[in-house]
């Protein structure tokens, strides 16, 4: 077996996990274990998934909607291999790319890889004055990070990953985020969050909270 698990959530937008799933198992013949977590979704959505014939894909349940970050880590405490990426369910695979985001992590200093590189000005330069990584394709070493809950879930929908990506910087430095760019993977942008109607309260919300904590908090 793989030395990954693959964590994928969903709320609702079924059909965008079905797909993410299939692409995935499409361009991969190594067997690496897939969790599906399902926030507190309408009945239909989870038995869509129960439907589908898939192999090494468990799903997860939460009885009630908690967020994004509160699914992360309901999955990440199931997770029982060395290294977890965190996939939104709004990708799709176009070729191999599991071992090629990983490999880093195996090897050197590296303690989260991304696809994908983006600039956060609520970040205080102490902290970082470069690019941080796109959350919705991330490899984190978790034997390094060593902690339950991965995440801060006062942080429902936005800002975890960089919240999670500033405490790393922190403590390891630079070397301990690694882009691998050039993989074979598609990003919808947004999908998984854009039907909920309070996505503009969350963000608002989360972008407080996080601001508050690295002016003060800094773990």
């Amino acid at each position: 077996m793989s030395d990954t698990t693959v964590v994928i959530p969903q709320f609702g937008q079924s059909q965008l996990t079905i797909a993410c799933v299939d692409s995935l198992l499409e361009h991969h013949s190594r067997d690496f274990r897939i969790l599906v977590v399902d926030d507190g979704s309408p009945r239909e959505h989870v038995e869509a998934l129960r439907q589908q014939p898939w192999r090494n894909v468990e799903l997860i349940r939460s009885p009630q909607n908690h967020g994004t970050t509160h699914a992360w880590n309901l999955g990440l405490a199931q997770v029982n291999t060395p290294f977890a990426v965190l996939l939104n369910n709004d990708v799709k695979t176009t070729g191999d790319w599991l071992d090629r985001l990983v490999q880093p992590l195996r090897v050197g200093t590296t303690v989260i890889a991304g696809v994908a590189e983006r600039v956060e000005p609520r970040v205080p330069i102490t902290i970082v004055n470069n690019s941080l990584l796109h959350g919705w394709c991330l490899a984190i070493n978790l034997q390094r990070i060593g902690r339950q809950p991965v995440f801060d879930e006062r942080l429902r929908l936005y800002f975890s990953d960089t919240d999670l990506q500033c405490w790393a910087l922190q403590k390891w430095g630079t070397e301990s985020l690694s882009l691998v760019g050039s993989l074979p993977l598609q990003h919808a942008g947004h999908q998984s969050t854009r039907h909920l109607p309070q996505r503009r309260h969350f963000w608002q919300a989360d972008s407080k909270h996080f601001e508050r904590k690295w002016s003060i908090d800094h773990r």
